[in-house]
């Protein structure tokens, strides 16, 4: 795919291409490294010395060969997936700046405390001579989750004495960062009334020419592949391979679409052979609450059942298929998805409340789309007990702001949630102290209220917030809150528990499929997702229809293309990904709320590994071969139909 050799700075843009074209660069032809199976074979060329295995993650639960000899049926496949790219609206851009030896940076990172210490790191000084400072981000999906330009602009900035702005081009952006491409073996037993009783799957994963973070879908595949049913036996290795191609790391659920393509593909190949509806199917055998989650965990606050009587009735999937005016098969499918959420983690956050009583959200949670400034400042009102326009969420500043572990992994709304609710605990417990000094009561008698602090029992006897700051003689006052969850997985088995809680919906699909063209179109779309309690339904229902719009790109045209060991896919020429065009006609979403739940859920990942086994899983349905490899483009389903590839 290629990497950096020089970085050139100059005045402009036309300045630097002018001097890049005078850079000639003499290369030594040397064997690659391309297969993910064959980098792994006796002789293959080395990626970097001794192995071209990067890393690798085990999960084991029960007796896998007692599991197998109980089974009536056994089913093997094998399944592969190729890289997608990110394509956020906004390319990796940054500005970097020395100044009195200290580094500032402007990125667009969703890791900016991440970006500061590596950073630190590679120059040799302390965290505190270098500031990151984060504007609203055009978008992510994980692709800005790592330091990957930054330190190119710092040594330019560093070497030129001038701020400098390094901005990739979208070719560039095909070569920098995309999803593991992946092949996946699976074998499953099953008893003949439908029971799953062993579960047993080799997963590998490319993760290119270097880790980055791409081990870490590796960890998530190989729970994610066995945590969705009751297996009571489970033997799981995941493999991350290094490859000659585009480096590989976090993409909106990591892991996990791969293995579910597999899974879920084979749950559908089960259901047919036994003769048993594929909901039921599922129904029987998907986790539910109290059970032991494969990597260890308790599982509670489950919801499947619920979504999937939605999903089968919003897709009509009980009914006779209807005849298409156009002479296209019509095929459905009811697809559950689980994911994992980062764990262990932490947040900090903290709230300025002011003489005004305005107040100043401070939180490295980054702005990318999602609504996290939004749904952030809901929170703090409600804990707070003042308006939401009383909030205004402060810039990123990493000299000022407080730590975040980084807005990935769906945890934002849970983890810094969490934090805002700690902070406006302390601020009403100062608030209290400074009520019962000024109004001359026990602070037991003191009632936080509708931004006021009300002595109990005698309404006219009260303070507001800025009043109780003023006769403190203070400006403001400051809530602290840090949220952390524990727990962290073996490396060899997998267990205990390897999150804080699952993020869990259901996609429901109807296509029509042209079998005289391949084109595949998507007509009818219902898409649950449990969201805990709710801060905003508009932002759930648009993240909902994000994500699943993006699973419809990857199951239909997606996917990088190497011809020698050349990227060919390097530009949205080549590189198809859906547009609101491509959008179902009849497109509804069901948000799943418990009132009684105090957890926010984050749902921005859920449902992306769902969609594509649901597209695929109905194009099954409608033409009756069933596609083993994505993308399914219309030149793979006409060689399906007519026999020239394998098939179930």
């Amino acid at each position: 795919a290629g990497e950096p050799v020089i970085a050139i700075a100059a005045v402009d843009a036309d300045a630097a291409q002018e001097a890049a074209d005078l850079v000639e660069v003499d290369y030594e032809e040397i064997p690659a490294a391309l297969d993910i199976l064959g980098a792994l074979e006796s002789g293959a060329p080395l990626v970097h010395e001794s192995t071209n295995l990067a890393y690798e993650h085990h999960v084991e639960r029960g007796d896998i060969a007692a599991g197998f000899a109980d089974a009536d049926e056994i089913f093997e496949d094998e399944f592969s997936t190729p890289s997608v790219q990110h394509v956020p609206l906004e390319p990796h851009c940054c500005v970097a700046m020395f100044q009195s030896d200290r580094l500032t940076v402007w990125s667009s990172t969703q890791d900016p405390f991440g970006v500061r210490d590596e950073l630190a790191a590679l120059l040799g000084v302390p965290r505190s001579r270098v500031r990151v400072l984060v504007p609203s981000l055009g978008g992510g999906f994980g692709s800005k989750g790592g330091t990957l330009v930054e330190p190119i602009a710092a040594a330019l900035a560093q070497a030129s004495g001038r701020p400098v702005r390094l901005t990739l081009t979208r070719a560039e952006e095909f070569t920098t960062y995309v999803r593991h491409a992946s092949r996946v073996f699976v074998k499953t037993g099953v008893k003949r009334d439908g029971r799953l009783v062993a579960r047993e799957a080799k997963c590998y994963f490319s993760t290119g020419a270097y880790s980055s973070s791409g081990v870490v879908g590796i960890s998530n595949g190989g729970i994610g592949i066995a945590s969705l049913y009751r297996f009571a036996n489970v033997r799981v290795d995941a493999y991350a391979v290094y490859t000659n191609t585009v480096p590989v790391g976090a993409f909106r659920a990591p892991g996990v679409p791969q293995v579910a393509w597999a899974s879920e593909t084979q749950l559908e190949m089960i259901a047919e052979r036994l003769g048993i509806d594929a909901v039921e199917l599922r129904r029987m055998n998907l986790i539910r609450n109290d059970d032991r989650f494969v990597a260890g965990g308790l599982l509670e606050d489950i919801h499947f059942n619920e979504m999937l009587d939605r999903a089968s009735a919003e897709i009509g999937w009980k009914k006779p298929t209807p005849a298409d005016a156009q002479g296209r098969r019509i095929g459905r499918a009811v697809i559950p998805t689980l994911k994992t959420t980062r764990t262990p983690t932490a947040s900090n956050a903290a709230l300025k409340l002011n003489q005004d009583d305005s107040v100043h959200l401070l939180t490295g949670a980054v702005e990318m789309g999602q609504g996290s400034r939004t749904a952030l400042a809901q929170i703090a009102a409600h804990e707070l007990g003042v308006p939401v326009d009383a909030i205004t969420v402060a810039t990123i500043d990493t000299d000022l702001s407080p730590y975040e572990g980084g807005t990935v992994s769906s945890r934002t709304t849970f983890t810094v949630g969490g934090s805002l609710s700690r902070a406006a605990a302390d601020l009403h417990d100062q608030l209290s102290n400074l009520a019962a000094d000024q109004l001359e009561v026990s602070p037991d008698d003191v009632v936080i209220e509708g931004g006021r602090a009300f002595v109990r029992g005698v309404p006219g006897r009260s303070k507001s917030f800025g009043e109780l700051i003023a006769g403190d003689k203070r400006t403001d006052l400051l809530g602290q809150g840090r949220h952390e969850t524990q727990g962290v997985p073996d490396p060899v088995t997998g267990l205990p528990g390897a999150s804080a809680h699952w993020h869990h919906g259901v996609v429901a699909v109807e296509v029509a499929v042209d079998c005289e063209t391949g084109r595949v179109d998507v007509t009818r779309m219902w898409a649950g997702v449990y969201a805990g309690r709710i801060v905003n339904p508009t932002l759930c229902e648009l993240q909902a229809h994000g994500s699943v719009l993006m699973g419809l790109g990857e199951a239909l045209f997606e996917g990088m293309h190497y011809e020698s060991g050349a990227l060919v896919t390097k530009s949205l020429a080549e590189y198809n990904i859906p547009s609101f065009r491509d959008a179902p006609p009849e497109f509804r979403t069901g948000i799943v709320e418990d009132q009684s739940k105090m957890d926010f859920h984050g749902i921005g990942e859920t449902l992306v590994p769902a969609a594509p086994v649901a597209i695929g899983c109905a194009v099954a349905d409608a033409i009756g071969v069933r596609p083993h490899e994505l993308p399914l483009t219309p030149e793979r389903l006409l060689r399906a139909l007519y026999g020239q590839e394998s098939a179930s």
